[in-house]
Parts: structure tokens; sequence; C-alpha cells
């Protein structure tokens, strides 16, 4: 059974969805067995009824909540001044990461993305979030993701091809 609880989990939304398909298409017999070897599974507790609990880890979105913010590391007193000018500076870089390029990545990336236990009723967009920070990718993918709008910025790729014909010249066009 947790062999099978796992790959339930590890189903992204849209195989989810055929998955509890196929099972309310399945006869009443069979369905009823079926739905007595599913019960304490998470992910099918809207077609099955309700799961049994069990222990979960954080969510990634409470951890992301306990993060202090660039009002409290300002009036911080124990904060050294190189510390809030960094904050200070980082600060824009991470609203566009959290605001525009994670939501990106996430509805980019959705069909592979797991199901997460306890986001069945989150809205959409929430949802695809909590799946993102709970997948595990093969090693660069959510990086590769993540970059791609920022190449979508116009003068980027100029700027870059500039700095590498300036590298190959030397800085003074010798």
């Amino acid at each position: 059974m947790p062999e099978l609880e796992e790959l339930i989990r590890k189903l992204s939304p849209g195989a989810l969805a055929l998955y509890k398909r196929q099972l309310a298409s399945l006869p009443e017999q069979e369905r009823q067995r079926a739905f007595s070897r599913l019960s304490g599974i998470p992910e099918l507790s809207d077609i099955i009824g309700r799961p049994t609990p069990i222990a979960q880890k954080p969510s990634p979105l409470a951890t992301e909540q306990q993060r202090p913010g660039l009002g409290q590391i300002m009036a911080a007193p124990e904060v050294p001044l190189w510390q809030k000018a960094l904050a200070g500076f980082s600060w824009p870089f991470q609203q566009i990461h959290e605001r525009a390029i994670e939501p990106f990545a996430a509805t980019v990336t959705a069909p592979f993305s797991p199901a997460v236990a306890g986001t069945e009723e989150l809205p959409w967009l929430e949802r695809q979030l909590a799946e993102y920070h709970g997948w595990e990718a093969p090693w660069g993918v959510k990086g590769a993701i993540e970059m791609l709008p920022w190449l979508a910025i116009p003068g980027v790729g100029s700027v870059a091809g500039k700095g590498g014909m300036m590298a190959g010249r030397g800085i003074a066009g010798a």
C-alpha cells in the first residue's frame, strides 16, 4: 500500500484527474474494493471520502512566511549595516522572483509536478506553486526554467553578445 500511495502522490494533476475518472468508471463491486484499498490517500479524498490523517513535512509556503521582510531587517538594530544594504539591493529581485518568475515556472511545469497533499482546496495558482516547491526535479531543470523570463527581456541577449565580443578583443579593443 505505501508503494501505491507514493505512486499516486507523484502523479501530475492531469494524470491524477485521469486516474480519478478511471476509478469512477469501474463497475460498482470493483470500485468499492478499490476505494477500500485507497481510502487513506489524501489525493483521492474528494472521490473516496475523508482521508486518514498522516504526518506531513512543513509546507514550503509556511516556511516562506517565516522569512523576515525588508522592513523588519532595516528596523533590527542587531543586523549589521552591510547586511541591511544587501537586503535593500536584493529586495526588488526577490519580489520579481516570487511574483513573476516562480508563478511562470509553476505554470510551465504544472503537467510534470506531482500533487501535494493538502492543496486540494487552494486556488489553482497557489496549488501549482505548492506543487512546484515540493517537486524534486532533475538537476538544473528548475534553474533553467526560472532563467527563461530573464532571457525574454529585450537587450539581455545583446549585452551578453557584446560582452563576449569585448572579451575576445580585449578591453582596449586591440
